[in-house]
């Protein structure tokens, strides 16, 4: 699905109730058993130079060492846009900035690597995938059963501390591969 040598730069989900997402992903995301759920902050990009690894995994330090890490929580609604269902991310204003400075920060430093922002950003959280070949009524469909689904499992408000970054590779067979894992620097 990706292109070799890609790699993803992302915020895992780390928190007691992602667990209700996992069986969600499992029935329509083909990546779920691949890769676990998270918001994306750097859609997938290559790099192939040894020494370009290790200046990425420094200015993401830095970029992480200002950064205090903050809560968020994900939406009730299923969306769809782009060829996924998805949860989008919520919460207070000034947590959002937070979560578009990292991704705006991190493309910045991509950027003399030929990778470029994509023109709007939506956190959120993948859990559902379909082709474009299929038709407006199937996706609508696949995304009220999604709903429906989550619903069901959703016991509570899905809320998460955001409290490092993660760089991974992407291998062909689409599994991914954690290269790099870095703290938000200490709360103060």
């Amino acid at each position: 699905m990706f292109k070799a040598n890609a790699s993803s730069i992302y915020l895992p989900l780390r928190c007691c109730n992602a667990l209700e997402l996992e069986p969600l992903r499992c029935v329509a995301d083909n990546l779920a058993d691949k890769i676990p759920a998270h918001i994306t902050l750097v859609f997938p990009f290559s790099y192939s130079l040894i020494a370009t690894r290790q200046g990425i995994f420094n200015r993401i330090k830095t970029i992480a060492a200002a950064v205090a890490p903050f809560s968020l929580e994900l939406s009730p609604e299923v969306s769809t846009c782009s060829g996924v269902h998805y949860l989008k991310v919520v919460g207070d204003q000034a947590a959002l900035n937070c979560l578009e400075r990292l991704s705006r920060e991190l493309y910045a430093l991509l950027e003399g690597y030929g990778v470029a922002q994509p023109s709007s950003y939506i956190p959120h959280v993948t859990i559902g995938r379909y082709l474009f070949s299929v038709s407006e009524q199937e996706i609508v469909s696949q995304r009220m059963s999604l709903q429906s689904k989550w619903q069901k499992l959703s016991t509570s408000k899905l809320s998460f501390l955001v409290s490092e970054i993660e760089l991974e590779r992407i291998t062909p067979e689409d599994d991914g591969i954690v290269e790099y894992r870095c703290p938000l620097r200490a709360s103060d």
